[in-house]
């Protein structure tokens, strides 16, 4: 009896397994990540009298922050660097090189070593400004420059603390400009041959490398006086540039690049549709860049100025949205299948949010600056 009623059974159970009902039991389909909503303004100092102004955030730990930036003292700015001890922000002391010393990005190794990197004019032109954290002060470190015209790094990111990026512009014969790459070594910040459209304004903003051997640096090229996308990537021990697509017709800028692996790459920025900004995004697939659907906030302009993530299908991209001549913050989050907006606080008349760092999905810097009466004040947002 025992032997029968397995004959019957067996060919219903393997109906029922081969039904689309048990399929969809057996690999049920993964939920997208939800984006951190709980964003709120963290209280930050001023140390300038007039203008200050964050351009980079990094962090270790959650009380373990840095974010730089400047601060206007009269006609001209000194460096602004500022850390968070998992309290209170506070600012930390730190050396200019010249006049008009300016930081614009920050990578933490580790919370005794920490690398900041901008500008400072020496009398002359711009030259590269590099410092470092060695868990006790800050200092200026040796960096070479391309050339005896203005030199700029806005940008810095490494692997490990003897592989570590730096990326930038040099104006070699005003107008023309040539990119710039730099790379810390462990010993020493060299020089790295990259290639720059010729006879055109060339300009980096933004370094993301994916392993020690290869990385991704993105910005603009200018022809004709139009902006146009410009990506470079390090592969084989050296610099190329790699097609990309431009969307508006009269302006096309990349700021702000973050990779997962070989095949997952993204780059935001903004185009220029003819009337007003437009958030951009391009993601890599492995051969090429394409261009990714944003959302844009109301009918103004929308500007993005940097992108990070814990995950490939956990992402934030922040700028600002023009309204009339005021602005506000903007927030931008991929779930691995689309990008929406998240709420973000807006504390001043006119708010701009220039940087991010994701520390964890619940743990989120975010730096710009807002405006309170006449000058800009320092801004730090934080999600988690």
């Amino acid at each position: 009896m025992a032997r029968k009623l397995g004959m019957y059974l067996a060919p219903l159970l393997l109906a029922a397994l081969l039904t689309p009902a048990a399929t969809a039991v057996a690999r049920p389909e993964a939920k997208p990540p939800a984006a951190c909503t709980a964003w709120t303004h963290v209280k930050s100092p001023n140390p300038g009298p007039g203008d200050n102004n964050l351009a980079g955030v990094a962090a270790t730990s959650a009380s373990d922050a840095w974010a730089v930036g400047y601060a206007f003292f009269g006609s001209s700015t000194k460096n602004l660097i500022e850390h968070w001890n998992g309290k209170s922000w506070r600012v930390v002391k730190s050396p200019n090189a010249g006049t008009g010393d300016t930081l614009k990005a920050v990578y933490a190794v580790s919370p005794a070593n920490v690398w900041a990197v901008g500008s400072y004019f020496n009398g002359t032109a711009g030259r590269n400004l590099v410092e470092h954290w060695n868990g006790k002060s800050w200092s200026v470190v040796k960096s070479p420059n391309l050339g005896a015209g203005s030199n700029e790094i806005t940008s810095i990111r490494g692997n490990s603390a003897n592989d570590i990026w730096a990326a930038g512009d040099a104006v070699t014969n005003y107008p023309i400009a040539k990119t710039v790459v730099l790379h810390w070594n462990g010993k020493h910040w060299r020089m790295l041959s990259s290639p720059s459209v010729p006879a055109e304004p060339n300009l980096l903003t933004g370094v993301r490398p994916v392993s020690p051997t290869e990385a991704w640096a993105v910005g603009r090229q200018v022809k004709n006086n139009i902006n146009k996308t410009l990506i470079l990537h390090w592969s084989q021990n050296h610099w190329r540039i790699i097609p990309s697509p431009n969307v508006g017709t009269d302006s096309n800028v990349l700021a702000g690049v973050r990779a997962s692996s070989s095949t997952d790459a993204w780059a935001v920025g903004v185009y220029y549709n003819g009337m007003v900004d437009k958030t951009l995004a391009l993601r890599w697939d492995g051969k090429h860049w394409r261009v990714a659907p944003t959302p844009n906030v109301g009918k103004g302009s929308n500007d993005l100025s940097a992108i990070g993530g814990t995950s490939a299908a956990n992402l934030y991209a922040v700028g600002q949205i023009i309204v009339g001549s005021r602005s506000k913050t903007l927030v931008l989050h991929w779930n691995g299948r689309h990008w929406g907006v998240v709420p973000s606080p807006n504390p001043g008349t006119s708010n701009t949010l220039s940087a991010i760092y994701t520390q964890s999905p619940t743990s989120i810097w975010a730096v710009g600056d807002f405006t309170s009466g006449k000058f800009d004040r320092t801004l730090i947002e934080h999600c988690g």
